[in-house]
C-alpha cells in the first residue's frame, strides 16, 4: 500500500468513526431526553468528579500497564480500522472526547 492509498485508507476511517462518534452522541442525548433524565443544572462538585472521572479514563487507555494489552493488540494493524483505534488509544485529546461522551452518559 502506498502512503496515498494509506492516507486516503486513514481518512475513510477516520470519518467513519467521527461518523458513529457523533451517532452515539446523538443517541444518548435523545435517550436522556426521553427518560426526562438529561440534567438542566449540574452542580459544581458533580462536574469536577464527572471530569476526574474522564482525566482517570484517558491515562487508564492511553498510558497505564494494565491496558497495554489493549493498545498492542491494536498496535500490530498498519491500515484500516484497527489502526485508527490505535491512533485514538494513543492519543490523550482523542481518547479523552470519547471517554467524556461515556462519562457524561453514564
Amino acid at each position: 500500500m502506498d502512503k496515498k492509498e494509506y492516507k486516503r485508507d486513514q481518512h475513510y476511517w477516520n470519518f467513519i468513526y467521527s461518523v458513529i462518534f457523533v451517532a452515539l452522541l446523538v443517541l444518548s442525548i435523545l435517550y436522556l431526553k426521553n427518560d426526562n433524565r438529561l440534567p438542566h443544572k449540574i452542580p459544581a462538585f458533580d462536574f469536577i468528579l464527572l471530569g476526574l472521572a474522564t482525566f482517570r479514563l484517558i491515562r487508564l487507555f492511553t498510558y497505564d500497564l494494565v491496558t497495554n494489552f489493549i493498545r498492542d493488540h491494536f498496535k500490530q494493524y498498519k491500515s484500516g480500522p484497527g489502526r485508527v483505534a490505535w491512533h485514538l488509544l494513543d492519543c490523550p485529546w482523542c481518547s479523552g472526547v470519547w471517554a467524556a461522551l461515556a462519562v457524561g452518559f453514564f
